[in-house]
């Protein structure tokens, strides 16, 4: 008896328990980072270093979204920051021209607005794949491009929109800070960024991922 619980401690782990050792480190590394981002803006309160970090977030968050195209798919495109301007032209001239206070409601024309504009644009360039695909993805970005450069009375042109309003960051009638406050911008892009990573993790690795993005 004593033999084998002896050679019952000395058992390897089983596979199951090597799998979750990586995956635990992992949460446990996301967390640091995150930690870390969280408390950034308090510890370092020069506004240049948090609007730095707060961009950094942002184009992070679409590096994440080229990630899944090239990374998963294959596909290259050279496309992705015109959908990121479209979004922001979007948010900026609703706030200019209809609503100037209503954040939320913004935000979620800046997704739906892109998304309809993207819903043709891909259309067209799956059709393709490839290098095709990868040019596809270069002309449609320089016609998005231009139409921005070019449409001075609409887009601002180099000069960009100018006098947007800051609407307040509010949650169930409580007023969480202003967009117009560096800190609190930054720790919105910083919760955005976190839920659409969850969101993507979890995409790419359920059945439906797997089985689209791998095919």
């Amino acid at each position: 008896m004593k033999e084998d619980s002896n050679n019952m401690e000395r058992r390897p782990s089983g596979p199951g328990q090597e799998r979750r050792k990586p995956m635990t480190r992992k949460i446990l590394s996301l967390l640091i980072i995150v930690a870390c981002l969280a408390v950034f803006p308090f510890v370092v309160e020069n506004r240049f270093y948090i609007s730095l970090i707060n961009q950094m977030l942002i184009y992070g968050l679409l590096a994440m979204s080229l990630d899944v195209l090239l990374g998963y798919t294959g596909l290259l495109s050279f496309m992705h920051n015109a959908y990121l301007g479209t979004g922001a032209y979007m948010v900026g001239l609703f706030l200019l021209h209809v609503a100037p206070s209503s954040l939320w409601v913004t935000l979620l024309l800046g997704i739906m607005g892109t998304l309809l504009l993207a819903l043709p644009v891909g259309w067209v360039q799956v059709r393709t794949g490839g290098l095709a695909f990868a040019l596809l993805t270069l002309a449609f970005g320089m016609m998005f491009f231009t139409v921005a450069w070019k449409w001075y009375t609409v887009t601002g042109g180099d000069d960009g929109l100018m006098g947007v309003p800051h609407p307040d960051i509010s949650l169930f009638g409580w007023v969480l800070g202003s967009t117009g406050d560096p800190v609190a911008i930054y720790l919105l892009t910083l919760v955005v960024v976190l839920l659409c990573f969850l969101l993507t993790w979890r995409i790419v690795n359920s059945p439906f991922g797997a089985y689209h993005l791998n095919k």
